[in-house]
């Protein structure tokens, strides 16, 4: 999944890290469900990899500014 989007932060360009690298859902009302451990386990892998298309990759702290961005120092 994390090759597939660049293996890298879409937002600052971080890929030392497959770690901190995280799918994030630009448009939440497009979210059909999350891309968890949890909830892949039951997904069929077309329905994983769909669901991925609608996302961007970024790093760790590039996403938690994006869904916090009132937090900016």
């Amino acid at each position: 999944m994390i090759r597939m989007k660049g293996a890298r932060c879409a937002r600052c360009g971080y890929k030392d890290n497959y770690a901190a690298l995280q799918l994030h859902h630009p448009d939440p009302s497009a979210k059909d469900f999350q891309l968890d451990l949890r909830t892949l386990s039951n997904r069929r892998w077309q329905a994983v990899v769909a669901e991925a298309e609608k996302c961007v990759l970024l790093c760790a702290n590039c996403h938690a500014e994006a869904h916090n961005p009132e937090c900016a120092m």
